[in-house]
């Protein structure tokens, strides 16, 4: 694989781990939401542990444990981004704890789609952040080429993508902070935004299905690049209050940082293509010269 694709999604990887990591460290991610779902656990609380679930969601020392299981998977997160930044290709004991990082993200958007009232497109919007960590251990420390990964990279980007226009054209009740973010960042009116809202969507859910056509995928990943990109960024630039901008910058980078993959998951895959198709071109000319150089 091209040496400046590994380095954009190392520095992906190293994003996401940052961002999750400093996440778990000075904010609360929903774990509780599943956690202390009745519904979800309460049987199994009841059948199999010697307490009651009032017991169980009372508990000062279960609250704590719970507390620290998060501050333990910042940790991790954090210690990962740093093995990231100077692991080698020939690391390979490593990559059963980037496989780790990536269920471990597929069980914090688990408790998303819960905390989002079961909404499935919640948790497939966490696709590329889930597909990250593994997608850097197959390619950089199993050496396994991209053209052998197309597949499940196409669709972990679909699902991202999906996930986003499924609440942005009002399949699921329009996220508040969606709409405070386009009114902030564009100035627009409320009606304005849900309309810009609606055309976004509608493309965001295209794009995913052009993903899948040959030639109009590289139409699909330049609008996915720019615009998964675009939504990472408005996290902070639509946030930030200049009279309070230190606060503001503190509450909102990580949220930027971990939404990386959005956007550069996408640059990797069209590059790809790009020098793929340049190096076919390259090889036809060359195939073609030699006749004419042999006379």
């Amino acid at each position: 694989m091209n040496k400046h694709l590994l380095l954009l999604l190392k520095f992906t990887c190293i994003c996401f781990f940052i961002g999750r990591g400093w996440e778990h460290f000075s904010f609360n991610p929903p774990y509780r939401v599943f956690l202390w779902n009745e519904d979800l656990l309460g049987g199994f609380i009841n059948m199999f542990t010697p307490i009651t679930w009032q017991e169980y969601v009372e508990s000062i020392k279960i609250n704590a444990f719970i507390d620290l299981c998060i501050q333990g998977i910042g940790v991790f997160y954090l210690v990962m981004a740093f093995v990231t930044v100077f692991i080698k290709s020939w690391h390979k004991k490593l990559a059963k704890f980037y496989f780790l990082a990536s269920f471990m993200m597929a069980f914090l958007a688990f408790t998303l789609f819960v905390d989002k009232g079961f909404r499935m497109g919640q948790f497939i919007e966490q696709s590329l952040q889930i597909l990250t960590p593994s997608l850097f251990a197959l390619i950089y420390l199993y050496k396994i080429e991209i053209k052998n990964l197309i597949n499940p990279i196409k669709i972990a980007i679909a699902f991202t993508f999906i996930g986003h226009g499924l609440f942005a054209v009002g399949f699921y009740p329009v996220p508040g902070n969606f709409v405070d973010m386009c009114i902030s960042f564009f100035g627009f009116s409320e009606t304005e935004a849900f309309a810009f809202l609606r055309m976004i969507g509608a493309i965001d859910l295209g794009c995913a299905l052009l993903l899948f056509l040959p030639k109009l995928e590289y139409v699909a990943l330049i609008f996915m690049s720019i615009w998964g990109s675009a939504t990472a960024s408005a996290r902070i630039l639509s946030n930030i209050d200049s009279d309070l901008l230190n606060m503001s910058i503190s509450q909102w980078w990580f949220e930027l940082v971990y939404r990386i993959p959005h956007g550069f998951i996408p640059v990797m895959l069209l590059l790809y293509f790009y020098s793929q198709r340049k190096s076919t071109v390259h090889n036809k000319q060359e195939t073609i010269l030699q006749p004419q150089l042999a006379h």
